[in-house]
């Protein structure tokens, strides 16, 4: 049982405050302000040997359990989902885990948009392709047909290759 509590060096406690008790149950209360949150504090954060409390002590207090219920429990221990007010999960082992899948989430969604957009992009080099070997196709026609005229010399090179368009064009990759 806490016999006593002294705070010093902490938050508006510049100088030594003492607690003393005999009750193993104790309320705190008092104005806004008067310094009950920093007891709260310094107790549920004992165990921790947290550096904001390194000039306070307890008295009394040997391996027993403390439960302290204050905003930080409240943070640690209760979950809010942002998506549904009101809808809440008990324990720190369910807030990290409510945390983990939120962040993996929101990383699931970013690599979504990427892929969209490494997507697109393919799609625009495939588009940017096809309109190339279609300009690249109608040009090789165009010399096609000129050196296949009548009175053309080389016209018997390509006497195989006459109205065979997709013959000529046709790339080593097969494209």
């Amino acid at each position: 049982m806490i016999t006593k509590i002294k705070l010093n060096d902490v938050a508006s406690y510049k100088n030594p405050a003492l607690l003393e008790t005999d009750k193993k149950v104790n309320l705190i209360y008092g104005l806004n302000g008067a310094g009950k949150s920093i007891f709260s504090n310094y107790l549920y954060l004992y165990k921790k040997n947290h550096a904001d409390f390194l000039n306070c002590t307890t008295e009394g207090l040997n391996e027993e359990e403390i439960i302290v219920y204050n905003q930080q429990f409240i943070k640690d221990c209760f979950y809010e989902s942002d998506s549904i007010q009101g809808v809440f999960t008990l324990s720190k082992e369910n807030k990290e885990a409510e945390e983990k899948i939120k962040n993996a989430n929101n990383k699931i969604e970013k690599l979504n948009e990427e892929t969209s957009d490494e997507n697109k992009k393919i799609n625009d080099i495939e588009t940017n392709f096809l309109e190339t070997k279609k300009n690249t196709e109608k040009k090789v026609w165009k010399i096609k047909k000129d050196f296949a005229d009548d009175d053309k010399v080389l016209e018997f090179c390509l006497d195989s290759l006459k109205s065979k368009k997709k013959k000529i064009i046709k790339s080593p990759c097969g494209c």
